[in-house]
This record gives C-alpha cells, structure tokens and sequence, in this order.
C-alpha cells in the first residue's frame, strides 16, 4: 500500500530546511577551491600556498610573482602581491646582501637578492663584491654557474653596476632586467659580456618572448680597455619612451617603440646577474656566438679552472617607488598541530624542492617549512550536503 502524501502544512518546512542546508553546503565551498596538482587537494592553512604544483608554507611561494595558485591555494588571499622597485645601493659589503631563495622571509627589503637555485648556484658575496662562479660540472658535461635575481621587480628606471667579468672562451657574464626565468616568457633588456671578447660589449633586447637574434649589437669599449681585467659601470636606463645603453657614463645605444616598431620592451622585470657556460654542450649557433668551445670541453686538465664574474655594487633609481609596508607581502600561514602533519608536510616539501631543482639536495634550504597533503576544506560542506539528503529522505518517507 502506498503510502498517502503528508499533510502541505508538514511537508513545506521541510522541503525549506533541506533547500536550506544545501544552499549552506554551496556557499561553505570556497568560490576558488580547485586542487593543487601536486597534491590533488586544496592547500591548507599550515601550507596554504600552492606553488610549482605543491602545498608549500614558506613565503617565497607564497608571491604572486613566482606562480601562486590563488585558486587552488588556502584562500585567495594566500597570495601575496609581486614587490614593486624600490630605489637602493648595495655595496655588498656583507653576506646577507645575498640569500636563499628558500630562506626568504617576506620581507622584500631584507636582501636584495636570492639564489634562484640554492642547491646549484655558485654565487657568494666576498670582501665587498657579489661572486659568482662557474665550476665544471661532469654530470652535466658543461660547467654550472649561477643565476643571481632581484627579489624586487621594476617596471622603468635605471640600473648601474660595477662589474668585472668573467674571462674564457664560451663563459658568458650577463647583466639584464627580465620578465621572467623562461627565454620564452615576456620581455627581456641584455648586457651581454662574452669572456672571449674583452674588449666588446654586447647590447640586446627581446620582446613578448620572441628571440629575435638580429636586435643584439656589439660596442667597442675606447682605447682597447677590458671588461676582464678591469671593472666597468654598466647602465641600463628605461623609460616608456627609451632605452639607453650605457658604459661608463657613455651613451652606447638608444632605441624608442617606434625606432622597433613597437616590440618594445614595457613589462615588469627584474634584475638578473648571471654566469654560464655558452661553449660546452650547448646547440652549435650558441656556441659561435660565446666564441667557444670553452676551454675545457674537450680539456681535462682545464676543469680545475673557475672563471669568476664580479659586481662591486649595484644601484636601482625606480620610475615609481613601491612604499609598501613588509605586512603586504608577508603571508598568514598557520603553524602545524599534530606531529602527523607536520611529518607529512615535510615529506611533501622534499618532493617539491626535487621536482623544482634537480640540483637541489632534496630538501630546502632553511630546513623547516612544512608542505600539506591538503584536503578538509570539504569536509563541512559534505557534512551540509549529507544532512541536507537526509532531510530530503525523510520528507519522502513521509
């Protein structure tokens, strides 16, 4: 026997309490929640930000400008905005001028500059210059060097530096501003100093990612001067209407957006100092270029050998100053409650710093920052739903 329908008067509020639960369920969901691959779970809070396609809870990972999911991070507001120029000298007169990138607190004024690979880069700052150094390598038939990053980024101004640079056929010292780490990615503004060639210096800029080799032009220093064995200032100067290049308070180059038609370098860059090795397993037409092979390609015996990049200082003088207090860019993460997590976290952080840097020694740097297996952001709102159809449920065996 069927059984009759219940009375409107009993069925109404019911049918209101079960829309209700559900409505509670949609909006107990977190408009942005997506999984953070890496994990396949919303970041939580002890690791709220998802970067590179982990769970991490260290700052560095927490900044817009090294690819934080907001989406699939804690919340939104997990993270944090990209540091904005701020103007600085830095005479690199102590080791703290100079950090790990993994060892980055949130406070953008801190260091100026991070190791972009902390377990591969051989830079260091010693008696009063910023050093960085290209050892062979036999795992990679080539020799490893450094990438140097401003921790700030820019958008116009200008950039001075005192530099020596590193001599040898195929080593290649470079001091550029750069969208990004990719070649492939944004804009791009080059002082590029083969060692093979001490007494040229090459100016080169590319646009939207688009590696157009015909925009680099060779300038002779005056009087056979050499960037080897002597320091030279190097001046990048950018506004909208002009790029200027400039050694030793001598004007090199200038071009404007109409002068390139237009493919004119106008993102948000940042300062990179970098030496590597242009001459030893690297495709043919780089290898021309950083007039190798370098020396020790197919030389033992030269493996020993380190040439050696020096900047004695550096001076950033911004279009616009970011007056910004340290809070904007210092992200909320909560710390662990339960040696579990905690366990977890730091397990998650090992994979992540390996997938990252192969370089890296598996772990980071500052040995802390724990990384979450996130996952309980549905919890409540499985709870909500689960009631809500149980509430339906009744309602229909009434």
């Amino acid at each position: 026997m069927v059984s009759p329908a219940p009375p409107p008067s009993r069925l109404l509020p019911l049918v209101v309490a079960a829309a209700t639960l559900l409505v509670l369920a949609i909006a107990a969901a977190p408009a942005h929640a997506s999984a953070c691959p890496g994990t396949g779970k919303q970041c939580e809070k002890w690791a709220p930000c998802c970067a590179q396609n982990y769970c991490v809870a260290q700052p560095w990972g927490c900044m817009t400008s090294e690819g934080c999911n907001a989406d699939a991070s804690f919340a939104k507001s997990s993270c944090t905005p990209r540091p904005m120029c701020k103007s600085f000298r830095e005479n690199f007169d102590s080791p703290d001028a100079l950090i790990n990138k993994y060892n980055y607190t949130g406070k953008p004024d801190a260091a100026h500059f991070w190791r972009e690979f902390p377990g591969a880069d051989k830079a260091e700052v010693v008696d009063g210059n910023l050093v960085l150094s290209l050892v062979w390598d036999s795992k990679l038939g080539r020799g490893q060097g450094a990438t140097i990053p401003s921790i700030r980024w820019l958008q116009y101004g200008t950039v001075t530096a005192r530099i020596k640079v590193a001599a040898g056929r195929g080593v290649v010292s470079s001091f550029i501003t750069k969208t990004d780490i990719s070649d492939k990615v944004g804009d791009e503004i080059d002082f590029e100093l083969l060692g093979g060639n001490s007494t040229q210096v090459q100016t080169n800029f590319y646009f939207n990612g688009v590696l157009d080799y015909t925009r680099g032009v060779f300038f002779a220093l005056p009087g056979g001067q050499s960037t080897t064995n002597d320091y030279h200032q190097y001046t990048i100067d950018w506004t909208r209407e002009r790029i200027r290049w400039i050694v030793d308070g001598k004007t090199l180059r200038e071009v404007t957006p109409k002068s390139v038609d237009n493919k004119y370098p106008s993102q948000m860059a940042r300062i990179f100092f970098s030496v590597w090795d242009g001459g030893c397993a690297q495709p043919k037409g780089t290898t021309e270029w950083a007039l190798g092979p370098t020396d020790w390609c197919n030389d033992p015996s030269r493996r020993t050998n380190v040439p050696k990049m020096y900047i004695d200082w550096i001076e950033v003088k911004c279009a616009t100053e970011d007056d910004r207090p340290d809070s904007t860019f210092m992200p909320v993460i909560a710390t662990p409650t339960t040696p579990a997590a905690t366990s977890a976290s730091t397990a998650s952080m090992t994979v992540r710093a390996g997938a990252n840097n192969p370089s890296a020694t598996g772990t980071s740097s500052s040995g802390t920052g724990p990384v979450a297996q996130a996952g309980s952001a549905g919890t409540a709102v499985m709870a909500a739903a689960a009631a809500a159809a149980g509430l339906v449920a009744a309602v229909g065996g009434l």
